[in-house]
């Protein structure tokens, strides 16, 4: 009985680490015999590291087996001890997070007591899971240049890239909106795009492990890849270090030019390169800080804190173009950033750790873009940028047991909280309305422009007001609470068995007011307005769009929650002494809140707390399948396979979006007034006529597809590992994603605006919807093929390294929850993919299908560093890989992302040939790392190092600008469906080209440095 109340008062205390399992521990499991290969049962096997707390102890049962579990990453020594028999002891044991090491070992008969050293190789490799994983140690990337943050950790592995067109961490070709990230069981995921929000520096870490494909059912929620951080812990010595590091400006390369349209003359383009006092400016950033880990009771409580601030400092000087004033403005950012952690055993079967991390911002002054900022400028609505600041708090807080019942039962669990608020501080206020030119109306001189006021004219991409803060956020508070408990039973049946059974709950929350300072008007100088008829509007002076007229709201406000839950059982089934097959179900139940505030939702006709869209358990089933073979039954040599189904969990930006969270109503007016800077409410005064309303973001709460089915995804992988003498392994995966469906809205102009579809693209539901004299809405599609062979030698022998080469296909017409077709717009299940039927079509009524614009083909990756003996250790991380597709684009219906000649297919000059399988150039990095050691006394090292990026200062371009036109088209759909010629239609309306196609631009980074010093104690 006391037994039970332990175990039910443990899960009781245990909370949430997200829906979303993550892995913080490993295990080692083995069969002790003797030499004759007989089982031996009653031995006892003991495990200690500098990393565990305690020590972990187990008894080898009547089949000799013994498990050793919910231990921490870290190097081991194992001991085997059975009377009658000398004690054997394997030392360098390495244990990564997730693994299941497979340790058997033959006992000796001894007369008197006798200690062995087994000095064979420790396993490397797992051969009970058949998920493919990639674990970055801290022996690895503290050797390596590497960046200051856990995710530029992540891309040593291979498939596993920063893509900014995918907006961030892409794994295995999906967007950087399908990751799941957790920090010590908490989940840190971005409730709106998917990326990641807690930055945790590198001293402060211990592991950083990548799951890429076949991972168990207790995972769920990411299509890419599984991302978990593992910080660092106390232990039964003192230790710690201060830091210093130091980059900026001085350090740096010359800034490379970017791609522009002169702002004087919107005809041409220029390569702008402000020089370093302008942009990104003359900057420095310094952090500093004392990190100190120990014990308050050795092997019973351990302790760690670290405190590691960051300062940057800006001044950018600019000139303006209006009147040639020059000017130097400032910014000053502070993180105060902390890391913490408790670990204790207060029993010998139940560990306990609890952290917090924190990330928040501070920052005060606001820069001003390149193009002609405000100020100084009459008809600004402000003069000064000193007035802006935000204070942006970011942390999370876990807790982590493990309770070992008995020798086959097994309990854990986790807590977790994560709390954000992005409104803090904002202390300017205004009424004043924002003014933008959206193209420059400096050099127009003919008809009415001819005797325009010099005082009004501004070059294109101007504001009134700093772009970067239109928005008065005076809350944006977004918390995450769950549970997760699960428990293990090993048992024999025809085999062993270790089932496992978990629940899981999560509760997101925000609270939110984010409206623009005034009404926002888009002024389009000398330009036609198109409207959903297709009618041509241009008045005297063009014509301009209001956003937010008068009383109405333009930005984001609603108070909203939501529920979530997952269970999940799985076996891992070893049969005999090789084959191993592990079995799972995964059902989840989410949730995505209507955003509407009472008066909203009573207008629209729906209650309060409506529920657009509900996932019931039955409609998230995930079943999960995969076989390891340990071919010679010796954990040298692995096969794996695996199959599996995984399911995308929702984000808040449809919520915000398509469900009354987002309000946005434009208004269209002929320009007819001369003084745009007088344009006020109501907007008709001085001749101006209004063209027609636009609603944008008409709530799709009636609009949601019937039988709506969840984003889900199937995976297929065949692999091998092998470990080819001690510290050296390598490992080839072949792998096939195939995305089943997706949930994105699917657009329909009407009289009102543009109407959006929440649905599942293809379905027949969704197509009962649309005119049937149009082409239907196409399924989803995105395949991913790779090969991976990877090579690593663990640090040993004063060097250690890793090689990968990955060859790839990513084919379809979707890239997945953040869009590549719009440059990285992370907008999950609300991108502009389907917005208009039009944008899955070519001129020739084609689906658009093809290369997305991510491919590619070839990737390399090399990483690797040796220490000499005086003390000086160099690193070396370098990348090559194909550059990705250009494609034609048409700016037509006012939307990217729309291809007339398919994907893949680019006009080579206006009006030149077409041209197939063009592509930006070949990219390759090489990044360096130098670091010397000297030696005090005793454990007393002052460290210096260096880390430069881009060391041979590649210049390459990473993108085309494939934009034929800048003047958009409104065309009729029955001329669409016709068929026509896109260069035609530019050249038979007059379109105004885009001087910017076909140059290239988005460089490269130039080669920057980054110097540090330590003081290791």
């Amino acid at each position: 009985m006391r037994k039970f109340l332990a175990i039910f008062a443990l899960l009781a205390l245990v909370g949430a680490a997200g829906l979303y399992a993550q892995e913080t521990t490993a295990e080692v499991t083995g069969v002790v015999a003797d030499e004759e290969g007989t089982a031996l049962p009653g031995a006892t096997v003991e495990a200690v590291s500098p990393s565990l707390i305690g020590k972990a102890t187990a008894i080898s049962d009547a089949a000799g087996r013994y498990r050793l579990r919910a231990l921490v990453p870290g190097t081991y020594k194992v001991t085997f001890m059975l009377q009658g028999f000398a004690t054997k002891i394997q030392e360098n044991v390495l244990l990564r997070t997730g693994q299941v090491l497979t340790l058997n070992m033959r006992m000796t008969q001894a007369a008197l007591e006798e200690t062995v050293t087994v000095t064979a190789a420790s396993p490397l490799i797992d051969v009970k899971r058949s998920s493919t994983a990639t674990n970055i140690t801290k022996e690895v990337f503290s050797r390596l240049p590497v960046g200051r943050n856990f995710t530029n950790l992540v891309t040593l592995a291979p498939s596993v890239n920063n893509e900014a067109w995918l907006g961030g961490i892409s794994v295995d070709g999906a967007s950087g909106s399908e990751n799941m990230f957790f920090v010590d069981g908490t989940d840190i995921t971005d409730m709106y795009t998917g990326g990641n929000t807690l930055n945790v520096r590198l001293e402060h870490l211990e592991e950083v492990q990548v799951k890429q494909s076949g991972y168990e059912a207790e995972f769920g929620g990411s299509m890419g890849g599984v991302i978990n951080v593992i910080t660092r812990s106390g232990g039964n010595e003192f230790h710690g270090e201060a830091t210093f590091y130091i980059d900026g400006s001085t350090f740096d390369g010359t800034p490379r030019e970017s791609l522009r349209l002169n702002p004087l003359d919107s005809t041409q383009y220029e390569y702008y390169n402000p020089g370093e006092k302008r942009s990104p400016g003359l900057w420095n950033r310094y952090e500093f800080g004392l990190n100190i880990g120990g014990y308050v009771m050795k092997d019973k409580l351990w302790f760690y804190g670290g405190f590691m601030p960051t300062i940057m400092k800006q001044d950018r000087e600019t000139i303006f173009i209006i009147g040639g004033v020059t000017k130097t403005f400032d910014r000053t950012q502070y993180w105060p950033r902390m890391q913490a952690k408790i670990t204790a055993q207060p029993l010998s079967n139940l560990r306990l750790s609890a952290s917090y991390a924190n990330d928040t911002w501070k920052w005060s002054h606001l820069l001003p873009a390149d193009s002609d900022p405000p100020e100084n400028d009459p008809l600004a609505a402000f003069s000064t940028y000193d007035e802006f600041g935000r204070y942006t708090p970011d942390m999370t807080f876990s807790f982590r047991a493990d309770y070992i019942a008995n020798p086959n039962l097994f309990f854990s669990g986790t807590a977790g909280y994560y709390y954000t608020n992005q409104g803090i501080g904002s202390s300017f206020s205004t009424d004043k309305n924002i003014y933008r030119m959206v193209a420059s109306n400096m050099t127009l001189a003919s008809g009415a422009w001819a005797t325009y006021p010099t005082e009004l004219r501004r070059p294109g991409g101007w504001w009134s007001y700093p772009s970067g803060e239109m928005w008065n956020t005076q809350k944006n508070e977004q918390t995450r609470l769950g549970v997760t408990a699960d428990a293990t039973y090993y048992l024999d049946l025809a085999g062993e068995h270790a089932w496992k059974v978990g629940f899981q709950f999560a509760q997101i929350r925000q609270d939110v007011n984010e409206l623009s300072w005034g009404d926002y008007l888009l002024l389009y100088p000398n330009r036609t307005y198109y409207d959903h008829n297709g009618g041509a509007n241009k008045g005297t002076y063009g014509y301009f769009q209001v956003r937010g007229t008068g009383p109405q709201d333009y930005g984001t406000r609603a108070k909203i929650h939501s529920n979530r839950y997952a269970l999940y059982i799985q076996d891992s089934w070893t049969i005999g002494k090789k084959l191993t097959l592990n079995f799972g179900l995964r059902a989840e139940q989410e949730s995505i809140p209507s955003m509407a505030t009472a008066t909203e939702a009573a207008e629209y006709g729906v209650p309060e707390n409506f529920t657009p869209i509900k996932f019931n358990f039955t409609d998230k089933l995930a079943p999960r399948l995969g076989l390891s073979y340990d071919l010679f039954g010796d954990s040298s040599l692995k096969i794996f396979a695996s199959w599996g189904i995984f399911y995308d969990v929702m984000k808040l930006e449809m919520a915000e979006g398509s469900f009354g969270g987002f309000a946005w109503k434009s208004q269209y007016y002929k320009w007819e007034s001369p003084d745009w800077s007088q344009l006020t409410y109501p907007y008709t005064a001085g001749g101006n006529v209004f063209i027609e309303e636009m609603d944008w973001r008409i709530p799709s709460w009636d609009t949601v597809e019937e039988g709506l089915k969840p984003m889900s995804q199937v995976e297929y992988v065949l692999g091998a590992e092998k470990q080819m003498w001690e510290n050296f392994s390598f490992k080839v995966r072949g792998v096939y994603k195939h995305l089943i469906r997706t949930i994105e809205d699917v657009g329909i102009m009407t009289d009102l605006g543009e109407m959006y579809y929440i649905a599942n693209p293809g379905s027949d539901w969704v197509n009962s919807k649309l005119d049937p004299n149009y082409l239907p809405c196409p399924t989803a599609k995105r395949d991913y093929y790779a090969a991976d062979f990877a090579v690593e030698k663990r640090y040993s022998q004063n060097w250690l390294g890793g090689f990968s080469y990955t060859w790839s296909r990513l084919w379809g017409n979707y890239s997945g929850l953040a869009s590549s077709d719009e440059f990285g717009r992370m907008s999950p299940n609300v991108n502009r993919y389907f917005d208009l039927w039009f944008l899955s079509y070519d001129q020739q009524g084609k689906e658009t299908v093809g290369l997305l614009p991510t491919d590619r083909t070839h990737q390399l990756k090399l990483w690797g560093s040796y220490v000499l003996p005086f003390g000086l250790t160099v690193g070396l991380n370098a990348i090559a890989m194909s550059g990705t597709p250009v494609t034609t684009e048409f700016y037509q219906g006012g939307v990217q992302g729309y291809y007339p000649l398919n994907r893949g297919f680019y006009m080579d000059g206006f009006g030149g040939p077409i041209v197939e399988g063009k592509r930006t150039p070949f990219l390759y990095r090489m990044d360096l790392f130098v670091q010397y050691d000297l030696k005090l006394f005793g454990k007393y090292t002052l460290q210096f190092n260096a880390n430069v990026t881009n060391i041979f200062n590649f210049k390459i371009a990473q993108r085309v600008f494939s934009t034929v036109n800048q003047t958009n088209i409104y065309m009729d759909d029955d001329d669409l469906l016709a068929g026509y010629d896109f260069w035609q239609v530019i050249q038979t309306n007059n379109l105004t080209l885009d001087p910017r196609y076909g140059q290239n631009t988005t460089f490269t980074a130039p080669w920057a440095a980054r110097l540090g010093v330590k003081f290791i104690f």
